[in-house]
Protein backbone atom coordinates (compact mmCIF):
# COMPACT_ATOMS: atom_id res chain seq x y z
CA UNK A 1 0.00 0.00 0.00
CA UNK A 2 1.77 3.13 -1.19
CA UNK A 3 0.27 5.80 0.20
CA UNK A 4 -1.32 8.84 -2.91
CA UNK A 5 1.23 11.93 -1.53
CA UNK A 6 4.27 9.39 -1.43
CA UNK A 7 6.91 10.78 -4.11
CA UNK A 8 8.53 7.62 -5.64
CA UNK A 9 11.13 8.36 -8.20
CA UNK A 10 10.06 5.64 -11.28
CA UNK A 11 13.03 3.77 -11.17
CA UNK A 12 12.64 2.59 -7.87
CA UNK A 13 11.92 -1.05 -7.49
CA UNK A 14 9.15 -2.33 -4.68
CA UNK A 15 7.96 -5.66 -3.88
CA UNK A 16 4.89 -6.62 -2.81
CA UNK A 17 3.55 -5.88 1.03
CA UNK A 18 5.31 -2.91 1.50
CA UNK A 19 3.53 0.05 3.10
CA UNK A 20 4.94 3.44 2.22
CA UNK A 21 3.33 6.67 4.88
CA UNK A 22 2.32 10.31 3.73
CA UNK A 23 4.76 11.95 1.79
CA UNK A 24 7.59 10.06 1.93
CA UNK A 25 9.84 10.54 -0.32
CA UNK A 26 12.16 7.71 -2.31
CA UNK A 27 15.06 8.79 -4.53
CA UNK A 28 16.28 7.10 -7.44
CA UNK A 29 18.05 3.42 -8.17
CA UNK A 30 16.55 2.61 -4.37
CA UNK A 31 15.38 -1.05 -3.61
CA UNK A 32 12.28 -1.48 -1.13
CA UNK A 33 12.02 -5.16 -0.47
CA UNK A 34 9.32 -7.41 0.62
CA UNK A 35 7.10 -7.22 4.89
CA UNK A 36 8.69 -2.96 4.54
CA UNK A 37 6.78 0.06 6.33
CA UNK A 38 7.93 3.25 6.08
CA UNK A 39 6.48 5.78 7.98
CA UNK A 40 5.12 8.98 6.82
CA UNK A 41 7.40 11.95 6.02
CA UNK A 42 10.61 9.78 6.39
CA UNK A 43 13.16 10.42 2.78
CA UNK A 44 15.01 8.21 1.25
CA UNK A 45 17.81 8.74 -0.89
CA UNK A 46 18.77 7.19 -4.21
CA UNK A 47 20.61 3.89 -4.57
CA UNK A 48 19.53 2.61 -0.91
CA UNK A 49 18.75 -0.77 0.05
CA UNK A 50 15.66 -1.50 2.34
CA UNK A 51 15.00 -5.22 2.84
CA UNK A 52 12.24 -6.73 5.24
CA UNK A 53 10.66 -7.36 7.80
CA UNK A 54 11.84 -3.81 8.54
CA UNK A 55 9.72 -1.34 10.09
CA UNK A 56 11.09 2.13 9.69
CA UNK A 57 9.11 4.96 11.66
CA UNK A 58 8.59 8.86 11.11
CA UNK A 59 10.68 11.81 9.41
CA UNK A 60 13.80 9.37 8.98
CA UNK A 61 16.68 10.48 6.46
CA UNK A 62 18.36 7.59 4.93
CA UNK A 63 21.22 8.78 2.75
CA UNK A 64 22.74 7.15 -0.49
CA UNK A 65 23.83 3.48 -0.48
CA UNK A 66 22.74 2.53 3.29
CA UNK A 67 21.70 -0.72 3.53
CA UNK A 68 18.75 -1.23 5.30
CA UNK A 69 17.54 -4.62 6.90
CA UNK A 70 19.73 -7.14 5.24
CA UNK A 71 19.98 -10.42 6.98
CA UNK A 72 23.02 -10.91 9.33
CA UNK A 73 26.66 -11.89 9.13
CA UNK A 74 26.04 -14.61 11.74
CA UNK A 75 26.49 -18.09 11.01
CA UNK A 76 24.10 -19.57 13.09
CA UNK A 77 21.41 -17.68 11.15
CA UNK A 78 18.81 -19.53 8.37
CA UNK A 79 17.00 -17.64 6.74
CA UNK A 80 14.41 -17.24 9.86
CA UNK A 81 11.88 -14.42 9.62
CA UNK A 82 13.42 -12.07 12.28
CA UNK A 83 13.26 -8.23 12.16
CA UNK A 84 14.65 -4.22 12.16
CA UNK A 85 12.89 -1.70 13.68
CA UNK A 86 13.98 1.91 13.38
CA UNK A 87 11.93 5.13 15.32
CA UNK A 88 11.59 8.19 14.57
CA UNK A 89 13.50 11.32 13.04
CA UNK A 90 16.83 9.03 12.99
CA UNK A 91 19.45 10.28 10.48
CA UNK A 92 20.98 7.79 8.88
CA UNK A 93 24.19 8.65 6.37
CA UNK A 94 26.09 7.29 3.60
CA UNK A 95 26.58 3.28 3.91
CA UNK A 96 25.16 2.87 6.81
CA UNK A 97 24.56 -0.89 7.59
CA UNK A 98 21.93 -2.17 9.37
CA UNK A 99 21.04 -5.78 10.20
CA UNK A 100 18.17 -7.85 10.98
CA UNK A 101 18.28 -10.14 14.53
CA UNK A 102 18.60 -13.70 15.17
CA UNK A 103 16.46 -16.46 16.82
CA UNK A 104 19.53 -17.27 19.07
CA UNK A 105 18.63 -13.41 20.99
CA UNK A 106 14.97 -11.47 20.70
CA UNK A 107 14.65 -12.00 16.90
CA UNK A 108 15.06 -8.05 16.76
CA UNK A 109 17.50 -5.44 16.31
CA UNK A 110 16.02 -2.10 17.20
CA UNK A 111 16.71 1.53 17.12
CA UNK A 112 15.34 4.16 18.69
CA UNK A 113 14.61 7.96 17.94
CA UNK A 114 16.54 11.26 17.22
CA UNK A 115 19.82 9.37 16.28
CA UNK A 116 22.40 10.50 14.16
CA UNK A 117 24.60 7.48 12.32
CA UNK A 118 27.42 9.03 10.27
CA UNK A 119 29.23 7.98 7.59
CA UNK A 120 30.22 3.91 6.98
CA UNK A 121 27.98 2.77 10.98
CA UNK A 122 27.95 -0.63 11.37
CA UNK A 123 24.76 -1.67 13.39
CA UNK A 124 24.85 -5.77 13.31
CA UNK A 125 22.47 -8.07 14.44
CA UNK A 126 20.25 -8.12 17.62
CA UNK A 127 21.40 -5.02 18.44
CA UNK A 128 19.48 -2.33 20.86
CA UNK A 129 20.02 1.43 20.45
CA UNK A 130 18.38 3.96 22.67
CA UNK A 131 17.86 7.49 21.82
CA UNK A 132 19.51 10.67 20.62
CA UNK A 133 23.16 9.10 20.27
CA UNK A 134 25.48 9.89 18.06
CA UNK A 135 27.65 7.25 16.29
CA UNK A 136 30.40 8.96 14.46
CA UNK A 137 32.07 7.76 10.71
CA UNK A 138 33.10 3.68 10.84
CA UNK A 139 32.31 3.08 14.26
CA UNK A 140 30.93 -1.05 14.54
CA UNK A 141 28.92 -2.43 16.67
CA UNK A 142 28.89 -6.45 17.09
CA UNK A 143 26.01 -8.68 17.57
CA UNK A 144 23.94 -8.15 20.91
CA UNK A 145 25.39 -4.49 21.59
CA UNK A 146 23.05 -2.32 23.80
CA UNK A 147 23.59 1.82 23.52
CA UNK A 148 21.60 3.49 25.82
CA UNK A 149 20.08 6.88 25.61
CA UNK A 150 22.71 10.21 24.81
CA UNK A 151 25.29 8.14 24.27
CA UNK A 152 28.23 9.48 21.90
CA UNK A 153 30.52 6.79 20.32
CA UNK A 154 33.96 8.04 18.46
CA UNK A 155 34.81 7.40 15.05
CA UNK A 156 36.72 3.92 14.21
CA UNK A 157 35.20 2.35 17.63
CA UNK A 158 34.57 -1.17 17.56
CA UNK A 159 32.20 -2.51 20.18
CA UNK A 160 32.43 -6.41 21.26
CA UNK A 161 29.28 -8.12 21.25
CA UNK A 162 27.03 -8.25 24.03
CA UNK A 163 28.40 -5.57 25.45
CA UNK A 164 26.61 -2.57 27.35
CA UNK A 165 27.07 0.96 26.89
CA UNK A 166 25.27 3.19 29.47
CA UNK A 167 23.45 6.08 29.03
CA UNK A 168 25.42 9.32 28.65
CA UNK A 169 28.60 7.50 27.66
CA UNK A 170 31.29 9.06 25.70
CA UNK A 171 33.59 6.76 23.59
CA UNK A 172 36.40 8.36 22.52
CA UNK A 173 37.44 7.95 18.66
CA UNK A 174 39.41 4.36 17.97
CA UNK A 175 38.77 3.26 21.36
CA UNK A 176 38.48 -0.88 21.28
CA UNK A 177 35.81 -1.75 24.10
CA UNK A 178 35.61 -5.62 25.56
CA UNK A 179 33.41 -5.19 28.08
CA UNK A 180 30.69 -2.96 29.64
CA UNK A 181 30.94 0.96 29.94
CA UNK A 182 28.58 2.41 32.82
CA UNK A 183 26.51 5.33 32.14
CA UNK A 184 27.83 8.55 32.18
CA UNK A 185 31.63 7.89 32.20
CA UNK A 186 33.95 9.29 29.09
CA UNK A 187 36.37 6.30 28.08
CA UNK A 188 39.37 7.31 25.49
CA UNK A 189 41.36 5.09 23.87
CA UNK A 190 44.55 4.95 25.90
CA UNK A 191 43.05 6.04 29.11
CA UNK A 192 40.83 4.43 32.27
CA UNK A 193 37.02 5.12 32.35
CA UNK A 194 36.27 8.72 33.69
CA UNK A 195 33.06 9.92 34.95
CA UNK A 196 31.20 12.62 33.01
CA UNK A 197 29.45 15.22 34.79
CA UNK A 198 26.59 16.48 32.98
CA UNK A 199 23.47 18.69 34.24
CA UNK A 200 21.37 15.64 34.13
CA UNK A 201 23.51 13.45 36.43
CA UNK A 202 24.77 16.45 38.97
CA UNK A 203 22.46 16.07 41.73
CA UNK A 204 23.69 16.81 45.30
CA UNK A 205 23.70 13.32 46.06
CA UNK A 206 25.33 11.96 43.01
CA UNK A 207 28.18 14.54 43.45
CA UNK A 208 28.67 12.97 47.15
CA UNK A 209 29.10 9.61 46.15
CA UNK A 210 30.26 9.92 42.64
CA UNK A 211 34.18 10.09 43.47
CA UNK A 212 34.51 6.92 45.69
CA UNK A 213 32.41 4.95 43.78
CA UNK A 214 33.69 5.65 40.52
CA UNK A 215 37.19 5.24 41.99
CA UNK A 216 36.77 2.15 43.66
CA UNK A 217 34.53 0.13 40.57
CA UNK A 218 36.09 1.54 37.66
CA UNK A 219 39.67 2.87 37.80
CA UNK A 220 40.64 0.30 40.12
CA UNK A 221 40.45 -3.54 38.83
CA UNK A 222 38.68 -4.94 42.40
CA UNK A 223 35.94 -7.16 41.91
CA UNK A 224 32.29 -5.50 41.85
CA UNK A 225 31.79 -8.21 44.87
CA UNK A 226 34.59 -6.94 47.03
CA UNK A 227 34.00 -3.51 46.37
CA UNK A 228 30.87 -3.36 48.40
CA UNK A 229 31.51 -6.35 50.86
Amino acid sequence: MIHETAHIHPSVIIEEGVKIGANVKIGPFSYIGADVEIGEGTEIMSHVVVKGPTTIGRDNRIFQFASIGEECQDLKYAGEPTRLEIGDRNTIRESVQMHRGTVQDNGITKVGSDNLFMVNVHVAHDCVIGDRCIFANNATLAGHVTIGDHAIIGGITAIHQFCTIGAHCMLGGGSIVVQDVPPYVMRRVTTVHRLVLTSKAETPRFRETRNPCYSCCVQRVVPLRQNTG
